[in-house]
């Protein structure tokens, strides 16, 4: 059954998706609206049903999610954090070339 691993895969993606939109929400605004959106993105039909047919909409999700979360942490950093700065513009970059890689207008 390899339509069953596509789902595997795509349900781990949008876990993956709704704890970064936590923590997205969490450092912006606070725990309450990081509940809200963290119980917005779960009820979210969309992914439920990319979830059920394996596409590959869930991917680009996760990727463009972790490069927002990223983007966040980036500018919530104090100054004088050079490595750690460098660190993370990296792995920003990869994840915004994952989420290009997996669908194109997510690049742009």
């Amino acid at each position: 059954r390899p339509h069953m691993v596509g789902r595997w895969l795509s349900c781990i993606s949008d876990l993956t998706t709704v704890l970064l939109t936590l923590l997205v929400a969490g450092r912006l605004y606070g725990r309450r609206a990081a509940l809200i959106a963290g119980v917005l993105v779960t009820c979210c039909v969309t992914q439920i049903q990319q979830a059920h047919f394996g596409v590959v909409d869930s991917f680009t999700g996760l990727w463009v999610t972790f490069a927002l979360y990223l983007a966040v942490v980036i500018s919530q950093l104090p100054p004088g954090r050079y490595i750690k700065l460098i660190v993370l513009s990296l792995l920003f970059g990869l994840a915004a070339g994952c989420a290009a890689a997996s669908k194109i207008p997510a690049g742009l």
